[in-house]
C-alpha cells in the first residue's frame, strides 16, 4: 500500500467526521430535553433559558405550558405562587416563567420572536409593573447586558422578509446598547436596517449562518446542568434565599396548603401566614426579608422616591414591540398590570397620581389597539407583598385566580389593530396627567 493511501485511510475518517460536525453546526440543530428538565427549567429562571432558544422551544412544544413574560414580578416562590398552586392541585397547565430581574420588553420581544412557532396561535401571559418605566431611556446598558443574545438577534434578522417601520425601531433600539455596538457584524446589519431600511441577501445569509451555529451551541449547552440556583440544597431555615427558589417552596411550603383548591380557603390562609410572618414592620412585608434589606435603614427610605417619575419612558414603545408580536402571532394574551404596594409608595413618596397615570397611559395603549383582556392588581391587601414591589401571599392568591380563570376558558385571539404611533417619541414622552 502506497504512503498516500495510508495517509488517506488514517486521516480520511477524521476529516470526514470533522466535516460532518461542521455541517451539523451550520444546520442549526435543536436537541430534545427530558420532561424532568422541562419541569425544572420552567421555574428556574435561568439565564440560559432567557437568552437561548432550545430550552424554551422544548418546553413550549409541550401543550400544557403557557409562557409568562415579566421582569422580577414572578420571582417570589411562597406557598401561593401560581406555579406552586398549579402543581399542588395538579391543574391541567403549568407556567413557563420566561423572564428575569430587571429585564425589559425589548429582550422579551426577542425571546418570543426567536421561538415564534412555539408561540403562534397560543395563550400568553404578560405582567408589567410601574417600575419598568423608571428610566426615560428604557432599560439601561447594565441590565440589557445581562440578557443580550446574539442568537436571538440573528434569529430575528433571519426571519425578516422586508423591513418595516417596526424593524427600523428595533434596529435603532439595539444600536443604542454598547454590547451590540461592539459586535461589528451585527452592528453593520442593523445600521443597514436602521438607516437604509433594507436587509441585503448577503446580510440574510450571514444572519442565517450565525444563527445556526449559535443555535447548535445553545442546544448543546442546554444539556449541561449548570446555573442550577433553583436546586440549591437549602435548609428550611434559609427563608430569604428560599423565597426565590421553587424547589424550596415545593419542599417546605406546599405542605401548608389546604387539600382542596378553594379561593376563600387560600385567601384566609394567606392572611394567617402573612400575619404570622409580617409582624416586625408596618407594611406587612416578609419579616426576614425586611430585616435583611431594610431594617434599621427604614428612615432613609422616607420620601426617597418623591422625585421619581414613571410616565415618560422609551419602555412604553418597547412594550409596544411585545404587543405587536402578540398580534402578529395571533396569540391570546392575558395582560396583568402589577401595582406597587400603596403603603410603601406613600412612605417612599410616590404619589397615587403618579401610579394612576402610569396605569392610565397603559390602559390607553392597550384599549386603543383592542387589547381588552387586562387586569390591574389590588395593592392594598394587608399581606399582599413581601416587599414594596413584589407580590406574595394574598397578592398571589388574587393573581393565581386570574390566571386560573384565563386558562380555563377557550383560546380566543382578540381582534387588534397595531398603531405605529406607539413607537413614536411623542408617545414615549406623553404625560397622561395633561389630559
Amino acid at each position: 500500500m502506497s504512503r498516500n493511501k495510508k495517509i488517506v485511510l488514517i486521516f480520511g475518517p477524521i476529516c470526514f467526521s470533522l466535516l460532518l460536525v461542521v455541517l451539523v453546526f451550520l444546520s442549526g440543530i435543536t436537541i430534545g430535553i427530558s420532561n424532568s428538565e422541562k419541569e425544572f427549567q420552567s421555574t428556574a429562571r435561568n439565564t440560559k433559558q432567557v437568552t437561548g432558544v432550545n430550552i424554551r422551544k422544548n418546553i413550549l412544544q409541550d401543550e400544557k405550558y403557557v409562557p409568562v413574560y415579566s421582569s422580577s414580578e414572578m420571582a417570589i416562590f411562597d406557598e401561593f405562587h401560581p406555579s406552586v398552586l398549579a402543581e399542588k392541585y395538579d391543574r391541567d397547565y403549568r407556567l413557563l416563567i420566561a423572564g428575569k430581574d430587571a429585564q425589559g420588553s425589548l429582550t422579551h420581544f426577542l425571546e418570543i420572536n426567536s421561538t415564534q412557532n412555539e408561540h403562534k396561535n397560543k395563550k400568553i401571559i404578560l405582567i408589567i409593573s410601574p417600575n419598568s418605566f423608571g428610566n426615560v431611556g428604557g432599560i439601561s446598558n447594565k441590565y440589557y447586558g445581562r440578557y443580550h443574545s446574539p442568537l436571538q438577534i440573528y434569529s430575528w434578522l433571519d426571519s425578516l422578509v422586508s423591513v418595516s417601520d417596526r424593524d427600523v425601531y428595533i434596529a435603532k433600539r439595539l444600536l443604542s446598547y454598547d454590547l451590540v455596538m461592539q459586535d461589528s457584524t451585527i452592528k453593520l446589519i442593523l445600521e443597514n436596517i436602521a438607516y437604509n431600511k433594507k436587509i441585503s441577501s448577503k446580510d440574510k445569509l450571514v444572519s442565517k449562518l450565525h444563527k445556526n451555529v449559535l443555535l447548535s451551541q445553545d442546544s448543546l449547552y442546554s444539556l449541561v446542568e449548570e446555573n442550577r440556583f433553583n436546586s440549591m440544597n437549602l435548609d428550611e431555615s434559609d427563608t430569604v434565599k428560599g423565597m426565590n427558589n421553587f424547589e424550596y417552596a415545593r419542599k417546605f411550603k406546599m405542605k401548608k396548603l389546604p387539600a382542596q383548591d378553594d379561593y376563600d380557603a387560600l385567601m384566609n390562609l394567606a392572611y394567617e401566614i402573612g400575619e404570622e410572618e409580617g409582624s416586625n414592620n408596618p407594611f406587612g412585608f416578609f419579616d426576614d426579608k425586611f430585616k435583611r434589606d431594610i431594617g434599621k435603614k427604614l428612615p432613609t427610605y422616607k420620601n426617597s422616591r418623591a422625585n421619581y417619575q414613571y410616565t415618560k419612558s422609551q419602555e412604553y414603545s418597547d412594550y409596544e414591540l411585545l404587543l405587536s408580536e402578540v398580534a402578529r402571532l395571533n396569540m391570546d394574551p392575558l395582560i396583568i398590570i402589577d401595582q406597587n404596594q400603596k403603603k410603601w409608595n406613600d412612605y417612599t413618596g410616590i404619589t397615587s397620581d403618579e401610579q394612576t397615570n402610569v396605569i392610565k397611559k397603559l390602559e390607553y395603549q392597550l384599549k386603543k389597539q383592542g387589547f381588552n383582556n387586562y387586569h390591574i392588581t389590588k395593592n392594598t391587601y394587608p399581606f399582599g407583598y413581601v416587599d414594596g414591589a413584589h407580590v406574595g401571599r394574598q397578592g398571589w392568591v388574587e393573581l393565581d385566580q386570574i390566571i386560573k380563570e384565563f386558562m380555563a376558558r377557550d383560546y380566543k385571539a382578540p381582534e387588534v389593530k397595531i398603531d405605529d404611533y406607539f413607537f413614536s417619541k411623542e408617545w414615549q414622552m406623553f404625560d397622561p396627567s395633561s389630559n
